[in-house]
């Protein structure tokens, strides 16, 4: 049993609101209080509950009570930007990703073969389903969650123009989203498909997006390896992209992760348990999992400004330049809390380790 809070926002045309919602431990039980108002402006404060309840039904009153706000468009982002779906959040849909084997860049030059590269954008995972069950957006596991309105609508407008229905992979980059792959489309049949061809359908995507005016969608065209590393990478790198895709021609869309499916990023990230914070201090102590044991593996610091400063057993997803080894991270720079995944996605193995200049040679061509 846990106290919670949240803060909800909605700005549309000259509204600008706020809506803050805390489950609560008093004397005499579990309390749900709510405020709202003008954002920048005094809240009015009410009590949703009716005095002292039982913590199960105070959070089933808490849920409902966020739940009526996010169905109306409130939500966690401060930009205020209406939300459509959050009535659904949670509920599990046929969305199964690919998930991509983190190498170097070394390793990539290294390796040879037919491939195609993107680059890697720095959002959350999003997929996109239309069917018969109408339109669904889902994170990483799959769960239905809700986006910007900007971006339902302009897939509403794809999806007339695909009665037949379709299943997209993207990144969720707050305003518009970027896909990236084709799950499923006319074109595409599911887990038999190649990337070379589904790259030829993301290309006619890009075309009619660009043509049908659908600023909220955007389409990352892949390109062969070697043009890439030729004329994008190196603009890109410099530009301080987050990094790279590269995915092998031949190969099919699989849920789960894929060899043939790799990711490149310039500055590498995890996803860590925070253990606890380190006395008064803006920092919080990490730790991720060996086998069964919860290993350390250094201090983060948490910037001024984090609006829920992260508590012992909470996820958050953590930036640095390399692990050593033992899984000490070198320049760790906190991103922010992780709520799409579970404490599996806090592997020690998932950190990329500083290459000996040995291991870095017998790596080239």
């Amino acid at each position: 049993m846990e106290e919670k809070s949240i803060a909800l926002f909605f700005t549309q045309g000259s509204s600008d609101k706020e809506y803050r919602v805390q489950l609560t431990q008093e004397a005499d039980g579990w309390h749900v209080y709510a405020q709202n108002g003008r954002r920048g402006k005094a809240l009015k404060s009410a009590e949703k509950s009716t005095g002292g309840m039982d913590y199960a039904a105070a959070e089933k009153l808490y849920d409902k009570t966020v739940k009526s706000k996010t169905s109306k468009g409130y939500t966690e982002d401060q930009t205020g930007a209406a939300f459509s779906g959050g009535e659904n959040a949670g509920r599990k849909t046929d969305f199964e990703p690919m998930l991509l084997t983190a190498i170097s860049h070394e390793e990539a030059i290294a390796r040879s073969g037919r491939r195609f590269a993107q680059q890697k954008h720095d959002g959350e995972r999003r997929g996109i389903l239309s069917g018969p069950d109408g339109i669904q957006f889902a994170n990483r596991k799959g769960l239905e969650v809700g986006v910007r309105e900007t971006i339902l609508a302009d897939v509403q407008k794809l999806a007339m123009d695909l009665p037949e229905g379709f299943v997209l992979d993207s990144e969720d980059m707050g305003d518009h989203v970027v896909v990236f792959d084709v799950i499923s489309h006319p074109l595409v049949v599911k887990g038999e498909t190649t990337f070379a061809k589904r790259a030829k359908v993301l290309e006619a995507l890009a075309s009619y997006v660009e043509t049908a005016g659908l600023t909220a969608i955007k389409v990352d065209v892949p390109i062969p390896e070697d043009v890439f590393f030729a004329t994008r990478e190196p603009s890109m790198r410099e530009a301080g992209a987050e990094g790279y895709v590269l995915i092998e021609a031949d190969s099919v869309y699989l849920a789960g992760r894929q060899p043939t499916a790799c990711k490149m990023k310039y500055v590498e990230s995890c996803t860590a348990r925070v253990k606890a914070r380190n006395g008064v201090k803006s920092s919080v102590r990490l730790e991720m999992l060996d086998g069964d044991d919860w290993i350390e593996v250094g201090n983060v610091t948490v910037p001024q400004g984090v609006e829920q400063f992260p508590e012992a057993g909470n996820l958050i997803e953590v930036e640095y330049l390399y692990a050593y080894e033992g899984g000490s991270l070198f320049q760790p720079v906190f991103k922010g809390p992780r709520t799409d995944v579970d404490e599996e996605a806090c592997r020690l193995r998932t950190l990329k380790f500083k290459k000996t200049d040995d291991e870095v040679a017998a790596m080239a061509p």
